[in-house]
């Protein structure tokens, strides 16, 4: 009886060992493992594209960025979304890509959410694949889109906020909209309110885009969810020149 009641503890044993393993393996997953190839068949604005995913026309939303606006109801077209719109055209339309999803599959319109890559990543992706690979990415760091952090998809949030700030460092794309000659006036700011979305921790930031006056309605991307809790941070905007 007593070797019997040994035998099945080492079994027990053996067994929670094995699912730690399995645990810990399915939570090591590379990005190349969660991959799906797919054409783009068009491109409909700087952060959106159309393609054919599992038999059905879809939109594919991109994780992470938000791009001015050039077909909003509203909004109308924002400055510098022709030049992000044409950027995303010549770099995505009518070739393969492969889409990475994150936790959350879909945005509240449906949209399907994805990280994109032109190349496939091998194993797990580091700073240089992401940086050369990764649509997303590319967007940020050639100041074509502002960074934008949807609800459970952040796998990439710390990469994109590096990208963004090296991208307004650099005075590129969008960044570099208000700065005509890059020499500044400290007397030309204006107190402003941004409201952030999600982690209050994480880095947000003005763009030329959304910049308004704090008595004016303030701008909020319209492609996300409302997060529970808002929270407002002031703080000086970028000069004006």
């Amino acid at each position: 009886m007593y070797e019997y009641q040994q035998n099945m503890k080492k079994m027990l044993v053996s067994l929670f060992l094995l699912i730690i393993l399995a645990l810990f393996a399915s939570s090591t997953t590379s990005a190349a493992e969660l991959l799906e190839k797919i054409k783009v068949r068009r491109v409909v604005d700087g952060d959106t594209i159309e393609v054919v995913y599992q038999g059905k026309k879809e939109h594919v939303r991109l994780i992470g960025v938000n791009t001015p606006e050039t077909k909003h109801l509203t909004k109308g077209v924002q400055p510098y979304g022709p030049e992000a719109s044409d950027f995303t055209t010549k770099a995505l339309a009518g070739r393969d890509v492969w889409l990475e999803f994150d936790v959350e599959l879909r945005d509240q319109y449906g949209r399907l959410l994805a990280y994109v890559w032109l190349v496939e990543p091998k194993g797990e992706a580091d700073d240089k694949q992401i940086r050369e690979r990764m649509f997303n990415a590319r967007l940020l760091l050639d100041g074509y889109a502002q960074q934008m952090t949807f609800p459970r998809t952040v796998r990439y949030d710390d990469y994109f906020s590096v990208s963004q700030a090296e991208a307004r460092q650099a005075g590129r794309g969008l960044w570099g909209q208000d700065s005509g000659n890059k020499t500044s006036s400290p007397d030309k700011t204006t107190n402003i309110e941004i409201e952030y979305v999600g982690n209050k921790k994480q880095s947000c930031v003005s763009s030329p885009f959304l910049r308004r006056s704090r008595d004016n309605e303030r701008e909020k991307p319209y492609n996300h969810r409302e997060p529970r809790k808002s929270h407002r941070r002031r703080f000086q905007a970028m000069p004006h020149v």
